[in-house]
């Protein structure tokens, strides 16, 4: 079932979509798909062929790796306005992480041949999605930074200072909001 104009349209501005005029807006917002989602539910599994870009509606969803024999590691999390499989449609190859609801939600799919030929026809979009690519692998090289760091101490002094706004830290006081759900 595709989606309405109105509905995407408001979600798209806030990603790397955002950047396009109104009429390709308009034209890219035509083709994603509604997807409602069950708490718990396993939407994909880390190398399974992807063939997707997910954009979420409302809930929050998180992506993880498998590290065997029993042991899930969160990745990231994602929640309403945020985009998930832009890797591996763009680079090819299977998905580096599994998607699972935390809460009931909806998504809003793009099939990989449709996000492929708008890419191809909107260089503004992939500037866009490449600048936010770049800010994550940053991320990515952060948290391998703080997990290469010695004893548990320092990695949760090291977190915990990540959490204090950067106006804070300027005038010495401040507070931060941790990421419990």
């Amino acid at each position: 079932m595709a989606s309405s104009d109105a509905a995407v349209k408001p979600l798209l501005r806030a990603t790397p979509f955002g950047e396009l005029g109104e009429s390709a807006l308009a034209g890219v917002s035509r083709l994603f798909v509604r997807r409602h989602l069950a708490k718990g539910a396993v939407l994909f599994l880390e190398g399974n062929e992807a063939d997707r870009f997910f954009l979420v509606v409302a809930g929050k969803l998180k992506a993880f790796r498998h590290i065997p024999p029993t042991h899930d590691v969160t990745m990231f999390k994602l929640e309403r306005g945020d985009f998930v499989g832009s890797v591996p449609l763009l680079g090819g190859g299977r998905s580096p992480v599994s998607l699972s609801p935390l809460t009931p939600g909806a998504l809003l799919l793009l099939p990989r041949p449709d996000f492929l030929r708008f890419t191809i026809d909107n260089p503004s979009f992939c500037l866009s999605l490449l600048a936010h690519l770049a800010r994550r692998l940053r991320e990515c090289i952060d948290q391998v930074e703080t997990l290469g760091r010695q004893g548990a101490l320092s990695r949760v002094a090291h977190g915990l200072l990540s959490l204090v706004p950067a106006s804070s830290e300027r005038s010495g006081a401040g507070t931060a909001t941790l990421p419990f759900t």
